[in-house]
């Protein structure tokens, strides 16, 4: 399984400047960069969430506990298989996107604990627990940044291993190439026009729809969409077997990064 996903090329570069409206004024170049390579880096996460879902619903696989976290584990093992910056960044990135969303909340509901999801801190301290499982010396600083002990960074040795043995022998029948994952941009419009020019620069949907419908013999034709989705979302249909990447989601992922730069500064 890690030789199959070894062939995913990260290609995080060139990405175009952000929304020019007023979020973005008072920003540096660098600033900017930055909060378009981390929404990038997060949406990158969260397609790899979702086609995780498309491969539970195409190939029928089991699932034990919540299918969430599961698709949360196959997002986490596939970018730490490729093994490259670009991926260990989208990974760190993806780990602090969910820290930054959980300090967006000031209490719980009930609901938030019989949620399908668990907590974004918790998702956050799974990925990270996951990535210096994988590789302690190269994710040490992310996890002490975290606040992860080092009794704990020792045992998720323990919990990579599982996860690792567990997706090799549950995909391992299905590698193969089978129908392909067709990519489409729909128009981001006046305010996300910017979103799709930098998901267009990255080219993470491309190649990354490349290689798992090259990896996995799916059985029907799969699409990843980008599109306007009234939300800041991202969702597998198994109806119309689409991956819908809402423009949304990235300016969310933007705007969450300019926040906590300027919660920064002002501290």
């Amino acid at each position: 399984m890690r030789n199959q996903l070894a062939g995913l090329i990260a290609l995080v570069a060139g990405l175009a400047a952000g929304p020019m409206d007023a979020i973005a004024q008072d920003l540096t170049r660098e600033q900017v960069h930055a909060a378009d390579e981390f929404a990038v880096n997060n949406t990158w996460f969260v397609l790899y969430h979702e086609l995780g879902h498309m491969l539970v619903d195409q190939l029928g696989l089991p699932v034990l506990g919540r299918e969430e976290d599961a698709v949360d584990n196959i997002a986490t093992f596939a970018l730490l298989a490729l093994g490259s910056d670009t991926s260990d960044q989208a990974l760190i990135d993806a780990s602090h996107g969910w820290m930054l969303s959980d300090a967006r909340y000031d209490s719980f509901y009930m609901s938030d604990f019989y949620d399908e999801h668990s907590l974004d801190l918790q998702r956050a301290f799974a990925i990270t627990c996951l990535m210096v499982g994988n590789d302690r010396k190269k994710f040490r600083d992310a996890a002490d940044h975290m606040e992860m002990d080092t009794g704990r960074q020792r045992s998720c040795a323990d919990d990579y291993a599982q996860v690792e043995t567990s997706l090799v022998a549950l995909l391992s029948p299905y590698i193969g190439e089978g129908a392909p994952i067709e990519v489409v941009y729909e128009d981001g419009g006046a305010d996300f026009g910017w979103a799709e020019r930098i998901l267009k620069r990255s080219k993470i949907l491309e190649k990354t729809a490349e290689d798992i419908g090259s990896s996995f013999a799916l059985p029907a034709p799969i699409t990843i969409r980008a599109t306007l989705c009234d939300e800041a979302n991202a969702f597998y249909d198994s109806e119309t077997r689409e991956v819908l990447v809402c423009y949304e989601l990235i300016g969310d992922y933007f705007d969450m990064l300019v926040a906590d730069m300027r919660s920064e500064e002002s501290d």
